[in-house]
């Protein structure tokens, strides 16, 4: 899976980074990537969305096939078969964005849960260095969780004076 991650991964990371250049702001960056991302993908899901459109206008004729060729699968199929010829519809239309999207989705992954690796192109042996500080604060997600909540719970005993603009401060 770490495979597919990186390869995907990658240039993405490169247009994260792009993005980072342009602002300085890693919140700002990821905002712009997000928006970027939806961009390139929006084609495909248009396409998707069509194809689903079309088999939505299509149920009510399967329906009235499968009620008369309820009982005999076979010729249930062949005017089913018939019927996306007539309608030159492609059941399988609807998948190939799906499909292409996933791996775009699995990079994406790999760019937000790895910033400094694509931002400040840090090596993963670099990357150790940070790791135990964050561990001992967060062993698990849960725990992680768990800990901004008693941060949050005991900031405005901590500081009497308002928010900070911590991030584990924020909820």
């Amino acid at each position: 899976m770490e495979f597919i991650n990186s390869i995907f991964g990658y240039p993405l990371g490169w247009l994260m980074w792009l993005c980072y250049k342009i602002v300085s702001n890693y919140g700002i960056a990821l905002i712009i990537f997000t928006l970027l991302t939806k961009l390139i993908l929006f084609p495909l899901a248009i396409k998707q969305q069509k194809s689903s459109l079309r088999m939505a206008r299509m149920q009510p004729k399967l329906e009235e096939l499968q009620k008369k060729y309820g009982k005999n699968k076979e010729k249930y199929n062949e005017e089913m078969l018939k019927l996306y010829d007539e309608e030159k519809y492609n059941p399988m239309s609807g998948c190939l964005p799906m499909l292409i999207q996933f791996p775009i989705l699995f990079g994406l992954i790999d760019v937000i849960y790895k910033p400094m690796t694509h931002i400040r192109r840090m090596s993963s042996s670099s990357q150790p260095i940070l790791r135990p500080t964050t561990a001992r604060l967060c062993p698990t997600p849960r725990s992680c969780w768990q800990f901004r909540g008693s941060v949050k719970i005991l900031s405005p005993i901590l500081m009497p004076w308002g928010r900070t603009s911590s991030p584990i401060f924020r909820a």
